[in-house]
């Protein structure tokens, strides 16, 4: 690798020619602003009804006798149809055949904009006296989940080819007797269903409406069936004719394979003697199909040491100053003070720059960009002297938190065509990403522990989004959260003893704190509407977050070890993203009370509050020590 080092001093002496402080220029500040609230905008599609969206999970039903057939999610320029059930990364629809339908925006960032409204369409219910075809109800010996694996470390290698995925029987409806009805109950991921009749408005029938993946009432039809893989179960080599050779072709970083045959001595032949991971010649039982680790139950006690940081007072933030979402720091205090310092960090135009990290040492800075198109993780000082591109992919790679190391750097990737979690090390560049998990629902939102051995994050492996551990060192996954209603955004305390996250399952967004292991789970936000952007104190004895109180979007703290609540703004408007600073005393936030949003500070307790960014242009989202939190991602 070339030195990181030289490459910055080379930088710094060309970037510092570049900076220029752009003060007084008017920045359209609304452009990507969710402070700013949802729009209307035009329509998409010749829906049944149109609904602005303002709030982040929505459900909606259609007039009695009719099923919604079709969703489409404005947001932004672009709109988004979904005519079933799933989620695109960015946006999630559930309901889709049924009357009811629940719409929610599940990613954030560039590519995941605010919705301004949905659009939705309908059909009439299919008739329920059309004979159906087959009376053959699903057996229930097929309704049997596999047993837990207890290993969750891959093989060396495993040629055996797995068994055929064969589908199961369609669940067909039968006849139901009055105040009864049918419904697809979802048994897993791979969308195999039970078919189930139950008595309408008992109480199975309404923990089966809580089920976000059961269809009802059942189609007509009968229960969907899950299609066949398209994937190969095990790429089994044919008889090759002479000179012909049989190879498996790495095709991802996640371990899948192909199977080729090409001629031997040829060029073909010889580029893939030049792959690395490629097995020449396959083996007699074919390619190795990549396993799945499966999470195990009870994660061990983790062992924190953590050692003491050296107490640097800058604050990071993004503003809209010089035209384009870029990521500052100030230094010195409050902005206009004598010696107060800004420093563009990202200093790119015309691309949008954001969700920084800092590492606990305060020497580097880690951000993303989508200046070449894609979303990429770059690196930078705390005066962005230089900018070094960490990862150069055609996927989109987000969410970066420096670890404790002060080197390694977790982030998630859509390489494989879902979200998996990646790890980096800005000293050992040569070495490459490397992936830390392989399943093929979404992993999400990771955080580092105090301990740098794990890592949480949020992931819908489940059917809804759970909270997980993964050990770096062992690989070993642990589930500690195993709800029906989505848990997410994940943070662990800086002393290593609770995990906070956001909980949907009173209806609303809730904070709650749970210990690493996920017991004693403790609802912290006391609002009447959704809360979030939870952020640790640097002990981690306290937490600030944001909550909705009387129609009102305040900033607030709890302090667990006295188990007291303050309320610390209380300006009629909008105050949000609260961020500590290193001493945790005080506690910045982004207001829109000068008329356009800015960063302000305030006691941990409440109190006077004052400006730390004036600028007309937009200023927002700020982080003043910790390395990540929900608040400077732009939640």
């Amino acid at each position: 690798m070339t030195n990181l080092i030289g490459k910055k001093k080379v930088l710094l002496a060309f970037w510092s020619i570049l900076i220029i402080f752009s003060i007084g220029l008017t920045a359209c500040g609304a452009i990507g602003d969710l402070l700013a609230g949802a729009g209307g905008g035009g329509n998409c599609i010749n829906s049944d009804i149109k609904l602005d969206y303002s709030a982040e999970s929505y459900s909606y039903s259609a007039p009695d006798g009719k099923i919604i057939t079709k969703v489409v999610i404005k947001a932004g320029t672009n709109c988004f149809t979904f005519t079933s059930n799933g989620n695109d990364g960015c946006y999630r629809v559930n309901g889709i055949g049924t009357n009811s339908v629940n719409i929610s925006r599940i990613g954030e960032g560039p590519d995941c904009k605010e919705i301004s409204h949905v659009e939705i369409k309908w059909g009439d219910v299919p008739p329920t006296n059309t004979p159906p075809p087959t009376n053959t109800q699903r057996p229930t010996s097929t309704n049997t989940l596999p047993p837990t694996i207890t290993n969750t470390l891959p093989p060396t290698s495993t040629n055996t080819p797995p068994p055929t995925n064969t589908p199961p029987p369609t669940s067909t409806p039968t006849a139901t007797q009055p105040g009864e009805v049918s419904l697809c109950h979802v048994l897993d991921n791979a969308g195999n269903y039970q078919f189930v009749t139950v008595t309408e408005g008992s109480s199975e029938h309404n923990e089966h409406l809580g089920h976000g993946s059961d269809i009802i009432p059942a189609p007509a039809g009968g229960c969907p069936v899950p299609p066949t893989s398209t994937t190969p179960p095990t790429a089994t080599p044919t008889a090759t004719q002479p000179g012909e050779l049989s190879l498996c072709h790495l095709i991802d970083n996640a371990g899948n394979y192909e199977l080729v045959s090409v001629t031997e001595g040829s060029s073909e032949y010889t580029e893939h003697l030049g792959h690395s991971g490629d097995i020449i010649p396959a083996p007699p039982g074919g390619c190795p199909v990549r396993p799945t680790p499966t999470p195990l139950d009870t994660p061990p006690p983790v062992t924190i040491v953590p050692e003491p940081q050296v107490c640097i007072e800058y604050i990071i933030f993004h503003t809209f100053r010089d035209g384009d979402l870029e990521v500052y720091s100030l230094h010195n205090g409050a902005e206009g003070d004598p010696n107060a310092v800004l420093y563009n960090l990202s200093n790119f135009a015309a691309s949008e720059d954001s969700r920084p990290s800092r590492s606990p040492d305060d020497s580097h800075i880690v951000f993303e960009s989508n200046r070449d198109g894609n979303i990429e993780l770059y690196l930078t000082d705390p005066e962005g002297s230089f900018q070094f591109r960490l990862t150069d992919t055609n996927a989109n790679n987000i969410n970066p938190m420096f670890g404790p190391d002060n080197e390694t750097i977790v982030y998630q990737s859509d390489l494989n065509g879902n979200w998996d979690i990646f790890t980096i090390n800005i000293n050992d560049l040569d070495a490459g990403p490397r992936q830390l998990t392989t399943d093929t629902a979404d992993d999400q939102y990771p955080y580092f522990s105090p301990d740098p051995e794990w890592i949480t994050f949020q992931s819908n492996r489940s059917g809804t989004e759970n909270i997980y551990l993964l050990n770096l060192t062992t690989g070993d996954e642990f589930q500690v959260t195993r709800e029906n209603s989505d848990q997410i955004f994940p943070a662990w305390s800086p002393n290593g003893e609770h995990i906070a996250f956001l909980s949907n399952q009173n209806g609303i967004w809730d904070l709650y704190i749970a210990d690493s292991n996920g017991d004693n789970p403790k609802l912290i936000s006391t609002g009447d509407a959704n809360a979030g952007n939870h952020s640790w104190s640097p002990v981690g004895d306290r937490i600030a977050y944001q909550s909705w109180q009387d129609d009102n979007l305040d900033v607030h703290t709890y302090d667990l070890e006295t188990d007291e609540y303050y309320q610390l703004t209380d300006y009629e408007g909008v105050d949000s993203s609260p961020s500590w600073d290193c001493g945790g005393t005080m506690v910045s936030f982004t207001s829109l009370r000068d008329g356009n949003p800015n960063v302000l500070q305030v006691f941990w307790q409440g109190g006077e509050q004052s400006n730390l960014t004036i600028d007309p242009a937009t200023d927002k989202w700020s982080e003043w020590s910790p390395s990540k939190e929900n608040g400077s991602r732009g939640q």
